[in-house]
């Protein structure tokens, strides 16, 4: 009876322990609710753009970047800057990037603007109406070549049955990759 009752507890302590230990964030976010939406990365706690969702060197598997504000800015006093020098070309929270959803109702018109500096990376933007179970068709811009800022602009009408709008960005290839001022206007 001993031995049935130290194997149960072996066995419940591993099952804690591998549980416990073997979830791995997949973003990190920072909130400052007198932040509002922080389109330019002003406000930052612990060197992180607060309110965004953030694919960082703790999150993001198989990388070496650095994720850092910039003084190089086309709004504001700060940019974000991606440093990669190597991740992987998946996108998502594989890839070093940011995020944010923002609730909306079928109909509506969407307009986004930023600003994006390349040197060197390829570079995704992804802007899609989502729900709990679907993801609709949406904008999925990939990017190679190197520029100074240049605004990205697109436009999307929500479709029926999507309250959420997913904007995404990820860098996919080593270089440097800077973004600023981040409009989602929702009308």
């Amino acid at each position: 009876m001993q031995k049935y009752r130290f194997l149960s507890i072996v066995i419940i302590f591993l099952l804690e322990f591998t549980t416990g230990t073997c979830q791995k964030k997949m973003s990190e976010y920072v909130s400052d609710e007198h932040a509002g939406f922080n389109a330019s990365f002003e406000i930052s706690k612990n060197n992180f753009p607060v309110n965004w969702l953030l694919y960082t060197p703790s999150t993001v598997p198989n990388s070496s970047f650095t994720l850092q504000l910039s003084p190089d800015a086309t709004d504001g006093k700060q940019s974000l800057l991606f440093d990669v020098k190597a991740c992987e070309e998946t996108g998502g929270w594989r890839s070093p990037g940011i995020a944010k959803e923002l609730p909306v109702k079928p109909g509506q018109k969407v307009k986004i603007k930023l600003q994006i500096k390349n040197a060197g990376c390829k570079y995704r933007i992804q802007l899609h109406p989502v729900n709990v179970k679907d993801k609709s068709k949406g904008i999925d811009i990939v990017q190679t070549e190197s520029h100074d800022w240049k605004m990205v602009t697109h436009d999307i009408t929500i479709p029926d049955q999507m309250n959420l709008l997913r904007f995404e960005f990820n860098v996919l290839s080593a270089g440097k990759c800077w973004i600023d001022d981040v409009r989602i206007d929702i009308k």
